[in-house]
């Protein structure tokens, strides 16, 4: 998922870029304890060309998604975080046609980012919460291509590890530019589809009738 984090200080208005993601802490650290991958924009010259600290402000959710595209994620959250007392943030969660807003507000401008986590995570939950019981893949021993080098290789495996839909996962071999591992997925094709799309780091292909589904390290 890609952040958009815009913070009003009193004098100025500003986005946070991915330079910064060390001092989020309370941000990133809470996207890691709900399994939520999270991604912040680099804000070099092609981002700010897309969109600037006042325009994100009031901007709608397909101009915010056009900002973006270049990250591939069909998924983003927009934080306005103003300064006060108490500090005020609005988020708005755009999920390709679909977009949710909500408000809250704080002593403590760290709450709000680990809150603005939580709230997007349990919207997301409710959302895709339609998978019948019974219904999740389960194990399968899927191929993982784009593994061009060692780097993707730890790439795809951690990244994958950390989902928390993703009861367990082994490598079985190497071939080529592809991965065969194991996985024990606990949710359904739909839903995986969806989850992943979220971070855009890897992709589920469609199943072809001579073999396994596959999936795709996205470069």
């Amino acid at each position: 998922m890609l952040v958009w984090l815009g913070i009003d200080d009193g004098n100025q208005k500003q986005i946070a870029s991915a330079n910064q993601i060390a001092a989020l802490s309370a941000m990133t650290g809470r996207a890691q304890q709900r399994g939520l991958p999270i991604l912040l924009p680099r804000m070099d010259a092609v981002d700010q060309n897309r969109i600037n600290p006042v325009t994100l402000w009031g901007a709608p959710a397909q101009t915010i998604l056009a900002a973006g595209q270049r990250y591939g994620v069909q998924t983003m959250l927009v934080i306005r975080l103003s300064r006060g007392m108490p500090w005020r943030a609005r988020y708005t969660l755009i999920d390709g046609r679909n977009t949710e807003e909500w408000e809250q507000s704080d002593a403590q401008s760290n709450a709000l980012l680990g809150a603005a986590i939580d709230g997007a995570t349990d919207r997301m939950a409710r959302r895709y919460a339609v998978e019948r019981q019974g219904s999740s893949i389960g194990s399968v021993d899927w191929w993982i291509d784009g593994i061009r080098s060692p780097q993707d290789y730890a790439a795809a495996a951690g990244y994958l590890q950390r989902l928390e839909f993703i009861r367990d996962l082994r490598v079985l071999r190497a071939e080529g530019e592809s991965l065969q591992v194991h996985l024990d997925l606990a949710v359904g094709e739909r839903r995986l589809r969806q989850l992943l799309a979220i971070d855009g780091r890897i992709e589920l292909l469609d199943a072809q009738s001579d073999r396994l589904s596959r999936l795709r390290l996205v470069h």
